[in-house]
């Protein structure tokens, strides 16, 4: 990420502004398929992987088609075949590297809290155990996190995985 910063968007011209964070979602291969972007002041903005160009990653400014993964996939898949548990499911992907820096095994979705989708269910497929962490975002937020985790949970355990929620350490 350069010191350049006012950029415009096709599609829209809403200035964004500094780049913090670049997440980037693989494949079980460990390709790149899309990337989350965090802007300072606080905005969130996807883009789909079109390939490398010498040896930088080519991105474009929308998402596309891209296939919707979970967060750190390679890293979960090989986990769960190793038979590591619990297994965190954020609401974020600060939280989940959160998670890994206290040596856990984390994954979150793509865009936030509502917009879990069944077929991540695939991607966690023969966890033994699954842990939903819910945000405590309380009336401000409109109890967004906690709505969140119910609906994955309930995806989860309608799929026969055995799981819990809980709420992060304060």
């Amino acid at each position: 990420m350069s010191d350049a910063y006012e950029q415009r968007f096709r599609g829209g011209s809403r200035p964004l502004g500094k780049p913090v964070r670049e997440y980037v979602y693989r494949d079980e291969a460990g390709t790149p398929l899309f990337r989350v972007m965090r802007y300072e002041p606080k905005d969130f903005r996807a883009h789909k992987f079109l390939g490398y160009k010498g040896q930088l990653p080519q991105w474009d400014t929308r998402l596309g088609d891209a296939r919707l993964v979970l967060y750190h996939l390679p890293e979960l898949r090989t986990a769960i075949t190793a038979g590591v548990a619990p297994i965190y499911v954020c609401e974020g992907e600060k939280d989940v590297e959160n998670v890994e820096g206290a040596g856990g095994v984390a994954t979150t979705m793509p865009f936030g809290a509502g917009k879990w989708r069944d077929d991540y269910r695939e991607h966690l497929r023969g966890a033994q155990h699954v842990i939903v962490i819910a945000d405590v975002d309380g009336p401000a937020g409109n109890y967004a996190g906690e709505r969140h985790a119910q609906a994955v949970a309930t995806s989860l355990v309608r799929a026969g995985f055995l799981v819990q929620i809980r709420q992060p350490a304060v």
